[in-house]
């Protein structure tokens, strides 16, 4: 969950992933080189993702949805996504079991009419 919420986390071993700082973070999936090694090396895989996208695009993927400050960024795009794909419920919004089935369209057609504040 703390992936999906873009939390900090910090993932340890040959082909783990972190997320700390803002940054992502992966290790080589080689275990020899790993064991081998005295420190585990990791390479910084983004340092400059854009925050409010990633915020949507996975906010989207869980049933809580995003909070208002994220949808209403995305408001303009809603008329295009058919009305039983998504729901504006205690000021989130989330998509319905049907729309989870097409949930890479929506956020796809969302973040491409994505406002800038």
């Amino acid at each position: 969950m703390k992936y999906w919420r873009r939390e900090e986390y910090i993932g340890i071993g040959a082909a783990a992933h972190s997320f700390y700082n803002g940054k992502r973070f992966a290790v080589k999936r080689d275990l020899r080189g790993f064991i081998a090694s005295e420190h585990q090396i990791e390479e910084i895989t983004d340092d400059a993702s854009d925050e409010i996208e990633e915020r949507i695009m996975l906010g989207l993927r869980l049933t809580e949805g995003i909070p208002k400050e994220l949808w209403e960024r995305v408001r303009g795009a809603l008329p295009l996504i058919p009305k039983q794909y998504y729901k504006i419920q205690n000021d989130r919004l989330s998509l319905t079991a049907e729309g989870f089935l097409v949930s890479n369209e929506i956020i796809s057609t969302l973040l491409a009419h994505l406002e800038e504040l």
